[in-house]
């Protein structure tokens, strides 16, 4: 009520006692307030997004949205902490009235680039993420909008997240990333030994992944097929042999129905490994 968000009046009873009351069609916007919510239009004005635009960036930019109610039409509410860390990023930068020669404004990149809705998002994630550097901001612009990047940059990560070398990389370029079939790399995915995130503009859906899970996963798991090659020997074999030494994989064929063996990149294993190359693939019970 004294940050004038909503309305209050305050009586006093016969009693002499006093209470205040507020306005019941009010609650839900104090309601998001506490809970640290606000809806997808004010989310979207405070970041200088155009109603239809917002909801194309909605979920690539904010994972963390949700829906006020079950219903499909109930409308969206964007974690505040989020938009505020968005738009507190040009409170730093210099502001200017006109960019410079091989300078570009994100405002310009909205208006005439045929950016598509995950382009856009991903820029923005950069930015946030310091993937990609602010070199001042627009005078008077709202929120995001008056970003202003060197031109040949941002061209350039744009050009390094095509071939699959940005922030995000999508199922196909994480497989070849892996060394591994697509099918495989969907399947660690929807078994959640990486994280993927849900591509909700595209017509059949799709994934994505951030770089640094993949790279989490390469340091935390490794394919038998991996194994097998670095002993030598067939995969077959190489899961026979870290079996008699109570080494089993997490994932793969009769464990979980995924199509490669996964194991766990932990000290038993590499112990395991080192020891074996050290013999030359001689006896392990010397292990």
């Amino acid at each position: 009520m004294r940050e004038g968000i909503i309305e209050g009046e305050i009586h006093r009873s016969q009693a002499g006692r006093e209470f205040v009351m507020v306005r019941r069609d009010q609650m839900d916007i104090v309601r998001e307030r506490v809970d640290g919510y606000m809806d997808m239009k004010s989310a979207g004005a405070a970041l200088g997004f155009s109603k239809k635009r917002m909801r194309q960036i909605l979920i690539l930019l904010f994972p963390n949205a949700r829906k006020v109610g079950r219903s499909t039409t109930s409308p969206w509410s964007v974690p505040r902490s989020e938009v505020e860390r968005l738009i507190d990023i040009a409170s730093s930068c210099e502001k200017t009235s006109i960019p410079d020669e091989d300078c570009i404004s994100l405002a310009h990149i909205l208006r005439y680039w045929a950016w598509s809705a995950r382009d856009i998002g991903s820029v923005i994630a950069a930015a946030r993420d310091g993937e990609l550097d602010l070199v001042a901001c627009l005078d008077g612009a709202v929120g995001v909008s008056g970003w202003i990047f060197r031109e040949k940059v941002l061209k350039e990560w744009q050009a390094r997240a095509i071939q699959g070398f940005g922030s995000w990389l999508t199922i196909t370029q994480m497989a070849k990333f892996l060394g591994i079939k697509e099918q495989v790399a969907y399947d660690i995915a929807s078994k959640e030994f990486i994280h993927a995130e849900a591509i909700h503009t595209q017509p059949r859906g799709g994934v994505r992944v951030r770089r640094t899970e993949v790279e989490r996963f390469k340091k935390e798991y490794v394919f038998c097929t991996e194994i097998a090659q670095r002993l030598g020997m067939s995969p077959k074999k190489a899961r026979s042999i870290l079996a008699d030494y109570q080494v089993y994989a997490v994932s793969g064929p009769g464990i979980d129905d995924a199509r490669q063996l996964l194991y766990l990149r932990n000290r038993l294993l590499e112990s395991v490994l080192a020891a074996f190359e050290q013999l030359n693939g001689g006896d392990l019970s010397l292990i």
